[in-house]
């Protein structure tokens, strides 16, 4: 597999195994108003893998909810989620082999490497530090933000450059894939942890597909790449 000088992650289902995590929160958020409006927002939330907490929730109020006045629904939701949602990233696992394969980028001292997730920014970045994994990225970025807006903030700094083929987005959901081709650079799809039921339906073939990092090294030793 080629050498990339920048690398982006998501991070549920990339770098934390976190993907069930969100979604038992959004159903028990739901929970609260009804069996019925708790699936739908999963669905929701499972459909479109990647985007902000914020959208998700306004989508749920708005058009499964019906509401017409629901800022301060809106405003208790993201407080409850971002209070389950904290303490489940805190205590899941973390994808086979990150650690390792963020070791080795970091050991080359020749990358760049940044978290690009729809997690919210400041959650993510505690998160992150406590488990001590902030320490192999040069950033870690998230919403409100979304994915696309991040990379084009990205992009327009002076060191992070390089042709369109020095960049690659590690990613899970179809949201990180329609992303990474829109922004013109690489993929490569994690789907060992995906909520993205018929991702190999979605992903060309020429794409680098992995069920975890662990795999992508082993792939990287390969004396049968190029």
């Amino acid at each position: 597999m080629k050498a990339y000088k920048v690398w982006f992650f998501d991070c549920d289902g990339v770098i934390l195994d976190s993907n069930t995590v969100k979604t038992e929160a959004f159903r028990q958020i739901g929970q609260t108003y009804s069996t019925e409006a708790a699936e739908a927002l999963v669905q929701y939330h499972v459909e479109h893998g990647g985007i902000s907490r914020y959208q998700k929730f306004d989508f749920f109020f708005r058009e499964i909810c019906e509401s017409l006045d629901y800022k301060e629904q809106l405003k208790q939701a993201l407080l409850e989620y971002g209070k389950l949602v904290s303490l489940g990233l805190r205590q899941c696992e973390e994808t086979v082999g990150i650690r390792d394969f963020l070791e080795i980028l970091n050991e080359c001292g020749d990358t760049l490497r940044f978290v690009v997730s729809g997690s919210d920014q400041e959650e993510l970045r505690r998160v992150l530090k406590d488990r001590n994994l902030d320490r192999y990225f040069d950033g870690v970025f998230g919403s409100p933000s979304s994915k696309s807006q991040i990379l084009a903030s990205l992009f327009a700094q002076e060191e992070v450059s390089g042709s369109d083929s020095d960049f690659v987005f590690c990613g899970d959901s179809r949201y990180d894939y329609e992303v990474a081709m829109a922004s013109n650079i690489e993929f490569i799809m994690i789907y060992g942890y995906t909520e993205w039921k018929n991702w190999r339906e979605g992903i060309p073939r020429d794409i680098v597909c992995v069920r975890n990092f662990r795999e992508l090294l082993e792939l990287q030793r390969s004396p049968h790449e190029a």
